[in-house]
């Protein structure tokens, strides 16, 4: 595990610049190319340096991950993480289903839109599996000591951000 930290507001799979010359925690011959945002809760999160191969693994097992819904008690659908922003920003991380990411989505828009009469909401910022409505991938060269054009994030291929 590369490190540990405090409250932190990003969700479990964000990725992080890595050190220089740090190694992969699972493959200890290869170099590591992102810091991977693992288990996160209310007290912080573990942070794990991978290489090319298990970001791509992580990538993967992220995109097809079914479980229980915590907000609507749906069955076997498939989840994403996601904070209940009334709790805070750095509160606890749920298992949400699409529909109720697509609802928290709605009713924070027309909050904002009651606040100050501006609407920005794109429909496109609903949800994207790819990106999970992020609107944009990491491209896992490593944030900061990224080596190509794409300097560790790009706008997500599937929903064109």
């Amino acid at each position: 595990m590369a490190d540990v930290t405090g409250p932190i507001s990003t969700l479990p799979g964000a990725t992080h610049p890595t050190p220089e010359g740090t190694m992969c925690d699972f493959h200890a011959d290869r170099p590591a190319v992102t810091r991977l945002q693992g288990e996160t809760d209310s007290m912080g999160c573990e942070m794990h340096d991978v290489c090319r191969e298990c970001a791509e693994e992580h990538r993967a097992e992220s995109r097809n991950r079914t479980g229980n819904c915590e907000w609507c008690e749906a069955k076997d659908e498939p989840v994403t993480d996601a904070r209940d922003y009334e709790e805070g920003t750095s509160g606890r991380v749920y298992q949400v289903c699409k529909a109720c990411k697509e609802r928290q989505a709605k009713r924070l828009q027309a909050e904002a839109q009651q606040y100050d009469g501006h609407n920005d909401y794109d429909e496109r910022d609903a949800w994207c599996d790819r990106c999970q409505g992020l609107g944009s991938v990491s491209c896992y060269c490593g944030g900061d000591n990224c080596v190509c054009e794409h300097n560790g994030e790009m706008d997500c291929p599937s929903c064109g951000f």
